[in-house]
């Protein structure tokens, strides 16, 4: 008996259903898959599996096109971009998964590739052509997308009256059905199923089943929800933010429970429940506010244009297994994603929970903002998660921002300031690997570094501690070396009598009250 379907949409019943596994029958309940206008039922204990935004590559090129230290451009590896772009949603179990695929066109041809793989997005989106719908079309489509020969098979009589279904017949193992389906409207889907359990005889029963269930609609448009009126993009958005949107609502239309929100610099989605609509909107207004600060502290070398995507599961569980972060952390700021990704803690009750979900933000979003308006680039390990949890630790009143001490890292760091034992220079010259090594003192070391330079450099203006961050960022821009700017940060400084005052500072309250009234956030 063959192994792949192809969806001929016919009326069909099955006597011997309920000879199946349970784990194969239907729920009660459709889910809707908004942007295609499809809605079906899922397997028991089916979920969906949250789009993950695709990987960046960052390259530089010169006016000529030629590889060179200049002008970064961010790229998408081609296959991984077309295949996207034909991507609809995933639903899985522990036993059974099923994708959903639209055949929108063929991989684009004529493009420039850099090395031989890579395109940028306006690039690839040019070349883009539709497909007929004919025989020639559907077979190029799967030889693409499965690297495998098809035929399209007429195997059942009609399982419904939406649409119409063939087998889709490839050289394949195991319990792996695939079908191609056509809406009325001449719309092509391809259904790909896999099962972990059962015959072959009750898989096939159970996927014509769940195929019967399937109902085709018109597309719906997919509109942001959960929306700040306060911090709400006005008018015509920038075309990497119009791209931006496009990929999130890709991300989330067709996958049950995720919605979007935009605000004038980013773009957040989110599975969390209608409950906390209000912390919704509270996290878009305050990652603005925010975002206002970072700018007054370090503005960008060049209009920023791009909007990062802010995502955040709906619990713990899935903030780990969507993010791949280490299992300590709560938010990730993943670069090459172009993602900031915050995780529910819901261990700390509501109240603390939601504090510390805000400070989370505030740092990765520090992350967030310095890459961009470095233009693509990442300071070295200190200056970078110093600033981050300066950041994270601060007061906001309204739309106020103050710069405060991190009760948790004075606490942590008591011990050391008074023994004097931590070294300066290896925290500066350390590699992010080697920083995060030993998180659980770098962080609060690196905070009490960038602490000292920021609230209570001036009392040292006469040694040029005042002028440090500026030197790095300066080289920074220069050399996007992170080594060579913490070298030129601290050029004619004594370190012997820098660690000194540093300690110095930390162990005098009369420095660390002068400090505290310094107000450094710029007007």
């Amino acid at each position: 008996m063959h192994k792949t379907l192809f969806i001929s949409l016919l009326l069909f019943t099955f006597t011997t259903w309920g000879r199946t596994p349970s784990e194969l029958t239907l729920e009660r309940s459709s889910v809707k898959m908004e942007a295609e206008g499809i809605e079906f039922k899922p397997f028991r204990d089916m979920q969906p599996e949250q789009i993950k935004p695709l990987r960046s590559y960052s390259f530089r090129k010169n006016s000529s096109g030629s590889a060179s230290d200049d002008q970064p451009i961010i790229t998408y590896n081609f296959t991984e971009l077309w295949k996207r772009g034909q991507k609809i949603a995933t639903y899985f179990s522990n036993h059974a998964r099923v994708e959903f695929y639209k055949l929108n066109y063929v991989p684009p041809t004529g493009l420039n590739k850099i090395n031989g793989e890579f395109v940028t997005q306006s690039d690839y989106d040019q070349k883009i052509l539709p497909g007929k719908g004919d025989l020639p079309f559907i077979t190029n489509w799967f030889k693409s997308f499965t690297g495998k020969d098809i035929k399209l098979i007429d195997k059942y009589p009609k399982l419904t009256f939406s649409f119409k279904q063939k087998w889709v017949e490839m050289s394949q193992s195991g319990n792996q059905y695939d079908f191609l389906i056509q809406a009325r409207d001449k719309r092509l889907f391809y259904l790909h199923a896999k099962f972990s359990i059962g015959e072959e005889e009750e898989t096939l029963e159970a996927i014509q089943y769940f195929i019967k269930q399937i109902r085709i609609g018109r597309p719906q448009e997919v509109k942001s929800t959960n929306q700040s009126n306060k911090v709400k993009p006005m008018g015509k958005v920038s075309s990497a933010y119009a791209e931006t949107i496009k990929k999130v609502i890709q991300a989330v239309a067709n996958t049950e429970g995720w919605w979007y929100a935009q605000t004038p610099n980013y773009v957040l989605k989110s599975n969390l429940p209608s409950k906390s609509k209000t912390f919704a909107k509270k996290i878009q207004e305050r990652v603005e506010i925010m975002r206002s600060v970072y700018e007054k502290f370090i503005p960008p070398v060049d209009t920023i244009e791009a909007v990062s995507v802010i995502t955040v599961p709906g619990t713990r569980k899935e903030y780990v297994e969507y993010s791949g972060a280490p299992t300590w952390s709560a938010g990730v700021w993943a670069s090459s994603r172009r993602e900031l990704v915050i995780s529910q803690l819901e261990d700390r009750g509501k109240k603390e929970g939601e504090r510390q979900m805000m400070n989370t933000l505030h740092h990765e979003a520090f992350h967030q903002y310095i890459f961009y308006a470095l233009n693509n680039t990442s300071p070295p390990a200190w200056f970078n998660e110093g600033h981050a949890d300066l950041f994270a630790a601060v007061k906001v009143t309204g739309s106020k921002v103050k710069v405060i001490e991190d009760g948790y890292h004075m606490r942590n760091l008591a011990p050391y300031f008074r023994s004097r034992s931590l070294s300066v220079e290896g925290l500066i010259k350390s590699s992010y690997n080697q920083f995060y090594s030993n998180v659980d003192i770098n962080y609060s070391f690196a905070w009490s570094l960038v602490y000292f330079l920021r609230k209570g450099g001036e009392q040292y203006e006469s040694k040029g501690y005042d002028k440090i961050l500026g030197k790095c960022l300066t080289e920074l821009v220069k050399t996007r070396n992170m080594d060579t700017a913490t070298l030129a940060a601290f050029e004619g400084i004594n370190m012997n009598e820098f660690q000194k005052d540093y300690y110095d500072f930390w162990n005098n309250k009369r420095a660390l009250s002068k400090a505290e009234r310094n107000v450094i956030i710029p007007k």
